[in-house]
């Protein structure tokens, strides 16, 4: 972690600057927390105590550093000013608490095949496919500068793919955000001393007006709150600097006239019990759900962010269509390379109907 990141934080609560803790401060905040009498902004005690930490200017917050991951959620602000008292309306919403605990307990762990639940769970891993998705995957990279200082990856998850990692190849650190601490984790053992790890809210993130190269934020959207997604689209536009650009993976789901078109005759064999019994199975385990809320295309283009943003297609398929439909094989690599092509020629109208849409954010230069 470079010296000079706290350059780039920002309190979430006070929005002031951070400073990094001195050692007889760390040390007196640490004897505080062994006595139990030092709280959290939302009404917590302080369980763990501190390797390291940030401090705001006033001196009336600080944010620790746990496992080399910075926390700097707005309910975890630890209050040093005893005038602030607890405020349990900062308690995360219970869709995002339903996401993070997803995510620590169940989406990033891993399956006795040694794979993460989420990808076991949600993603075609079938060799056809994950082929098909790496020319997805262009689509993001040919959009951001691919260098700089910072790129930052807006709820990163593990970062277990290799084309995903190399995402920020060209960039001195990747700035990994997001809101569960397993994933953080995971991520960590990806990216080493080439990553920042901060827990954060994406509809709140603790980092300074215009202060990164590029962002992405790949299968995020959706999980966030269906009130607080426009909020999250701006966070990202705020933090980037000028000429910059913010790409984001959303998925139309039930929204998406394509998938509703060609899935249609799957539902009636799932009417008629007539699936296969892997997918039966599957119906029935009673597995934990995962939050998600999917807008239209009229929602976004009829809502006033205050920058532009296109829209292209990244993958005009779902999981569930690419089970259903695509063989292994040669056909089933034929038949990808065909939408492939269709996506590159048609990328606004696929982006429009088909499943998963690229939102391109870019902050204009001033001369703009």
């Amino acid at each position: 972690m470079p010296a000079d990141i706290h350059e780039l934080l920002k309190c979430p609560v006070s929005g002031e600057e951070l400073s990094p803790l001195s050692v007889d401060e760390l040390s007196g905040l640490n004897r505080r927390i062994r006595r139990g009498n030092l709280s959290q902004f939302d009404g917590t005690t302080v369980r763990h105590e501190m390797e390291g930490g940030y401090v705001t200017q006033s001196r009336r917050f600080a944010y620790s550093l746990r496992e080399g991951i910075i926390v700097l959620l707005s309910s975890h602000a630890i209050v040093l000013d005893d005038q602030y008292a607890a405020d349990t309306s900062i308690v995360p919403s219970s869709e995002t608490q339903q996401v993070q605990s997803f995510y620590d307990e169940v989406g990033w762990q891993k399956t006795d095949e040694g794979k993460y639940e989420d990808t076991s769970r949600f993603v075609d891993n079938r060799p056809v496919v994950l082929n098909y998705l790496g020319g997805c995957n262009k689509r993001i990279v040919k959009h951001i500068a691919g260098r700089g200082r910072y790129i930052v990856d807006v709820a990163c998850g593990p970062i277990h793919y290799d084309a995903y990692r190399a995402m920020s190849d060209g960039y001195d650190y990747r700035i990994c955000i997001d809101v569960s601490l397993q994933a953080l984790r995971e991520a960590k053992k990806q990216m080493g001393d080439r990553g920042i790890y901060v827990m954060a809210d994406v509809t709140n993130m603790p980092l300074r007006d215009q202060s990164v190269d590029d962002v992405i934020s790949l299968h995020t959207l959706y999980h966030v709150p269906a009130d607080k997604q426009i909020t999250a689209l701006k966070e990202i536009h705020r933090i980037l600097k000028p000429g910059a650009t913010g790409v984001v993976i959303y998925r139309w789901g039930k929204h998406s006239q394509l998938m509703r078109a060609a899935m249609s005759p799957i539902r009636v064999l799932n009417r008629l019990r007539l699936l296969s019994k892997h997918i039966q199975r599957a119906k029935n385990t009673g597995e934990r759900q995962l939050y998600a809320c999917t807008h239209s295309y009229i929602f976004f283009k009829r809502r006033q962010c205050g920058f532009a943003m296109d829209i292209v297609v990244w993958s005009s398929l779902s999981s569930a269509f690419t089970k259903s439909y695509i063989p292994d094989g040669r056909l089933g690599i034929f038949l990808l390379k065909i939408v492939a092509k269709l996506e590159d020629y048609m990328p606004h109208a696929l982006g429009r109907f088909g499943e998963y849409p690229l939102f391109i954010i870019k902050r204009g230069t001033p001369a703009d």
